[in-house]
Order: C-alpha cells, then sequence, then structure tokens
C-alpha cells in the first residue's frame, strides 16, 4: 500500500516544514508562526487594516492530529471542529499582553476548504490565481488522499484564503481585548 510510505516520507516533510517556518503549536488543531504581510493593504470584517509588512501570523492544519481523528472512526470533522476551536481559544490567550503572539494583527491561512467561517470572524475567499496555484491544489489533494483517504470532502477547486483579525480572535475567542 502506498499511502503507509507517502505518510511517512509527508511526515518528515512536515517536520522539516515547521522547523523552518518556526510553526509552534497551538493546541491540537493548529501551528503557527510569524510573518509579514506581503500583500495590499485590506480591512477585516472586525475593523482591522492589515497594512503591507504588518506583523501576522500564519495558521497550518495539524496533519497528523486531523489523521489520528479520522483513524478513529465516527465523524472526524466535527472531532477536528471542536479541537480548531478549542485552538483558537489557546490562540487567544497566546495573543495577549506579553504573549508569544501579542504584537499580531492578524492570522492568515491558505486551505482546501470552501470559503466559510464568517460567523466566528473570518474572512473567506478564493485565494489569488497565479502560477502556483496548481501545486497548491496538487498538494492539498495528495495531503487529503495521505492523511484521510475516507474523506467525503475532497479538495476540489482553488485554494481558499482565509483572515481573522486579532480583535475578532479576542472577541470571539474569549481574550479580554486587543
Amino acid at each position: 500500500m502506498i499511502r503507509r510510505p507517502l505518510r511517512a516520507l509527508l511526515d518528515r516533510v512536515d517536520r522539516l516544514y515547521r522547523r523552518l517556518r518556526r510553526l509552534q503549536p497551538v493546541g491540537e488543531a493548529l501551528y503557527v508562526g510569524r510573518a509579514r504581510h506581503r500583500g495590499p493593504a485590506l480591512t477585516l470584517p472586525d475593523g482591522t487594516r492589515v497594512e503591507p509588512g504588518a506583523p501576522i501570523a500564519e495558521l497550518h492544519f495539524n496533519n497528523q492530529h486531523f489523521a489520528a481523528l479520522a483513524a478513529a472512526g465516527g465523524d472526524p470533522g466535527r472531532r477536528f471542529a471542536a479541537a480548531f476551536l478549542a485552538s483558537l481559544e489557546a490562540l487567544a490567550g497566546a495573543c495577549r499582553e506579553g504573549g508569544p503572539f501579542a504584537e499580531v494583527v492578524a492570522f492568515h491561512a491558505l486551505s482546501w476548504l470552501p470559503p466559510h467561517g464568517r460567523r466566528i470572524g473570518f474572512l473567506a475567499r478564493p485565494a489569488a490565481a497565479g502560477p502556483a496555484m496548481l501545486w497548491r491544489r496538487l498538494w492539498f489533494a495528495l495531503l487529503v488522499w495521505t492523511y484521510v483517504p475516507d474523506s467525503r470532502r475532497r479538495p476540489g477547486g482553488r485554494p481558499s484564503e482565509y483572515w481573522l483579525g486579532r480583535r475578532a480572535l479576542l472577541a470571539r475567542f474569549g481574550g479580554r481585548g486587543p
């Protein structure tokens, strides 16, 4: 079976990527790393203005955790959603004064999931088209095929870009204010 050796290889790639990008685990579902906004200025639903060069954080799913939930049977999507929300609560704690992400104005992620999350404060939209889009689509398809082989959801169209302002995170997930 090709999934097992491929999973071992992707686990090593994932560990190397996390080390190179200095990603920190936050809760069970997320890894988070610091970055600077490289795109044009944008305004998020909570009023946060993200200027070019602003300190942001990149959110990454914990693939191994998602795979473990899928292997446990039942409804892994529901359990992962609960773990994701708990990770956002932990992230809100890490954004408080003196926390490792206190200077971050917004959080960004790229995912194969279609745009959603507005109810909890995310701005979600299709990711910008470009030469790297085909590779991203293939990468997401490979991750889902390898880590969640029984998933009913498969990467389809263009990946989605997600933004969450620091104020929205703190207001929704237990912060004491910006």
